[in-house]
């Protein structure tokens, strides 16, 4: 009888006195390309940390290439064969691309031989980190830093790290979350290359992604499984609903955000290169563009965050040069798109940092934040960090929030969610928007931000190159193919 590559026996976990998952049982045959689907919050990424050893279990079982894994470390259950990647990108951004391949391919082999016997086989090391550069199509970004690479190249390099270790089960969390389409189809071919032969379990919202490489799928409800289930021959993604009925560009009022002539470094990289931009009172403004262009970049330096070079104005005063928390404090909220928590802190406790003064709140309240979000409430006494991906990134905006901004600047909020929290984060936006409150948003889905933006700005290449109204991006179908890939 063939041993699974991985088995779960009612598997249980809580945090305190919630269930998070709640009696999964699954099988994973060898060699199997396996989709794990389900809402934000139903425990995708949890059973992930099971699985992986992040977490020990309460109950039930797992086993991994036939071995129980209840005791083991994470770096213990790898070498059993399993390897994994997560939500959040996460390379070694100053090192280069080579050096990051370089890492994983030392491990896999650091527990095996002597440091000696490494030295001795430096060669053959190298070749085989630039034969899977290759694969990753990243050998011509060999040598340059792993932070100033792309988003999409980012994420095949994680990839690559993953699969370094030559582990024979991978495990790969939303890998294609916040690419455009073109990016999304080129990860789906990477991911079919490296994965051929090994055994395969993702977490992806991307239903087009999900049918275009599981053999079967297993949809988590609730933190409990479904039955797997072939994939069909065929199927659509569903279209993605209206998420704010339309309105009217704002008109008057003081001028907000002013932006001209901004540039930005890292190291010897010109990333911005003459960024204009402006955003009144009350509206929602956004910010598009292919990944890479620079749009993080232009948040972070509006921010200070990164050292701008420029004029950036806010409520008419300066503000190029002052401190982040200084910006802050003058009424700038901001909202990164790495959904940092505070993940031993509650959810309350983590909204409670948000306030500018302790006690003190603005057009925002706990039972406001709760009404928008009722996963939040509910689990209000919960650790941040038991989390899913998606409900941590409604807390930290809803976190900014508290601090009651005049301007709050976001960047992909809905990168990476289920369609259902998509329709969400567009009622949160919108009721900003309607508590007087500015909103620079950064967004890659063109959809969304032309449903709800009152203006948009197109960026390549550091620069803006459209400016206009929904009605004028819509109508310009040379500057969505040249610059959006749509």
């Amino acid at each position: 009888m063939t041993v699974p590559a991985i088995e779960l026996s009612d598997v249980r976990k809580n945090f305190g006195a919630t269930e998070i998952i709640r009696g999964v049982d699954l099988g994973i045959a060898r060699g199997e390309r396996h989709a794990i689907i389900g809402p934000n919050g139903a425990g995708k990424t949890t059973l992930f940390n099971l699985i992986s050893g992040r977490f020990p279990i309460s109950s039930g079982s797992i086993t991994v290439n036939g071995k129980s894994t209840a005791g083991l470390a994470p770096q213990e259950i790898n070498r059993l064969g399993l390897s994994r990647s997560f939500q959040i990108t996460s390379i070694f951004p100053r090192m280069t691309v080579f050096e990051n391949i370089r890492c994983g391919l030392l491990w896999s082999r650091g527990y095996r031989y002597s440091f000696w016997h490494l030295l001795g086989g430096q060669k053959a090391l190298n070749a085989e980190a630039d034969r899977l550069l290759d694969r990753l199509n990243l050998g011509d970004r060999r040598n340059v830093q792993a932070g100033l690479l792309s988003y999409a190249e980012q994420r095949a390099l994680e990839i690559g790290i993953t699969i370094a270790g030559g582990a024979d089960i991978i495990l790969l969390d939303e890998p294609t979350a916040g690419m455009s389409h073109s990016e999304t189809d080129a990860a789906v071919e990477l991911i079919r290359g490296v994965s051929e032969g090994k055994t395969l379990i993702m977490v992806e919202h991307d239903m087009s992604v999900v049918f275009g490489l599981a053999d079967r799928i297993t949809v988590l409800d609730l933190a409990r499984s479904s039955p797997p289930t072939r994939r069909p021959p065929s199927a659509a993604t569903p279209p993605c609903k209206r998420l704010i009925s339309g309105r009217s560009q704002h008109e008057g009022g003081a001028m907000m955000l002013e932006v001209r002539d901004l540039h930005a470094l890292y190291g010897k990289s010109h990333i911005l290169q003459g960024v204009d931009l402006a955003v009144d009172e009350g509206e929602i403004v956004s910010l598009l563009g292919r990944n890479g262009v620079g749009r993080s970049t232009t948040c972070k330096a509006i921010m200070g965050l990164v050292p701008p070079v420029g004029q950036i104005s806010f409520k008419g005063r300066p503000i190029a040069g002052l401190r982040p928390d200084q910006i802050a404090h003058a009424g700038v909220g901001y909202v990164p798109e790495d959904r940092q928590v505070f993940p031993g802190l509650t959810v309350k406790q983590n909204l409670e940092l948000g306030l500018k003064r302790a006690g003190v709140f603005g057009r925002w309240t706990f039972d406001d934040v709760f009404s928008l979000f009722p996963n939040l409430g509910n689990r209000q006494d919960n650790p941040a960090g038991v989390l899913s991906g998606g409900e941590q990134q409604m807390l930290t905006m809803c976190r900014t929030l508290m601090g009651d901004p005049d301007l709050v600047i976001i960047d992909e909020p809905t990168e990476g969610l289920a369609p259902m929290l998509v329709e969400q984060v567009g009622r949160l936006l919108d009721e900003i928007a309607r508590r007087g409150t500015a909103i620079l948003l950064v967004e890659q889905k063109l959809t969304i931000a032309l449903k709800i933006s009152h203006r948009l700005y197109v960026m390549g290449h550091g620069r803006i190159v459209f400016s206009g109204s929904p009605a004028e991006l819509t109508a310009s179908s040379t500057v969505r193919k040249e610059w959006l890939e749509v």
